[in-house]
C-alpha cells in the first residue's frame, strides 16, 4: 500500500508499474476502495446530482479508466438498484478489468457493474453519464476527447486529484 501511495504522490512517474503486477493491483483497491465511496457521495450530494438526472434514473453511467471499479461500484451502491441500465467500467489495463471482474462476480450487489476494455463492447444507451474517476490526469486530453467522442454523453464528471503536470 505504501508503493502505491508512493506511486500516486511524489513518485508519479513510477505510476505504471502497479499495473504489471497483481499484488500492487489489489493493493491499489483496498486503498482507494473505502476513500472513493465517500469522496463519490460527497460530491454526488455538492453536485445535487439527482436533480440534474431524470426521476427514472435512466441514465448510463460510463466510468471511463475505471481502474478495478472503485467508483464504478460506488456509483452502484449510491444510486442502490434505482439505476435503469448497468454501470460500465472502460479500462485498457488487464489487471485492473479482471480486479474488478473478480469484485462484481463475488458480490451480489454488483451484478449490474460491467467491465471492458474498450467502448465498441458497450451498449450505449441515450443520455450516458461519462465519469472520470481520477483517470483523466492519466490518459490526458486527445484519448478523453476521443471517448467523448465515441460515447456522446449527456453529462461529463470529473473527480480528479491535481497533479503538478494537470490541475
Amino acid at each position: 500500500i505504501e508503493k502505491v501511495k508512493l506511486g500516486f504522490t511524489s513518485e508519479r512517474e513510477l505510476i505504471g508499474r502497479y499495473l504489471q503486477d497483481p499484488k500492487m493491483v489489489s493493493a491499489y483497491t483496498v486503498f482507494y476502495m473505502a476513500t472513493n465511496y465517500v469522496k463519490l457521495a460527497q460530491i454526488f450530494k455538492l453536485i445535487q446530482i439527482e436533480k440534474l438526472l431524470d426521476k427514472n434514473l435512466s441514465y448510463q453511467f460510463i466510468d471511463i479508466g475505471s481502474g478495478p471499479g472503485t467508483f464504478s461500484f460506488a456509483i452502484n451502491d449510491y444510486f442502490k438498484d434505482k439505476l435503469e441500465h448497468e454501470v460500465w467500467g472502460i479500462d485498457t489495463a488487464p489487471l485492473m478489468r479482471e480486479q474488478a471482474k473478480k469484485l462484481a462476480e463475488n458480490h451480489a450487489d454488483w451484478s449490474k457493474v460491467k467491465f471492458v476494455d474498450r467502448v465498441q463492447d458497450i451498449t450505449i444507451h441515450p443520455n450516458p453519464v461519462a465519469i472520470f474517476s481520477h483517470s483523466f490526469n492519466e490518459m490526458g486530453m486527445e484519448l478523453a476527447k476521443n471517448y467523448l467522442n465515441k460515447l456522446k454523453p449527456k453529462w461529463i464528471i470529473f473527480i480528479e486529484p491535481g497533479t503538478k503536470d494537470l490541475f
